[in-house]
């Protein structure tokens, strides 16, 4: 889910996030499960994506046939494993 979802902020006066530092610590994030990365979307002013298409382990009777946009990689990302020898691309700073 996107933490850009909810304004809770605006609806209660108070933030309710940790850092992800704080969420591992405090067992609110745990590596569960893995994704693949299948496309990206890169505005023409942009440096960097500001979405992912995101393909989920959870099978395809979930979202799009199991894909999702995904714009919350700051917060959520725990590891990311690639194949450097065949990366011809920028790896983008996520």
């Amino acid at each position: 889910m996107s933490t850009k979802l909810y304004d809770i902020d605006l609806a209660f006066g108070t933030t309710l996030g940790q850092s992800k530092a704080g969420r591992l610590t405090h067992k609110e994030s745990d590596i569960t499960h893995s994704m693949v990365f299948t496309g990206y979307n890169l505005k023409p002013e942009e440096e960097k994506p500001d979405k992912w298409r995101v393909e989920n382990s959870w099978g395809t009777e979930r979202s799009d046939n199991g894909f999702d946009p995904a714009n919350r990689l700051q917060q959520r990302l725990l590891n990311l494993v690639y194949n450097k020898v065949n990366n011809t691309t920028q790896l983008y700073n996520i």
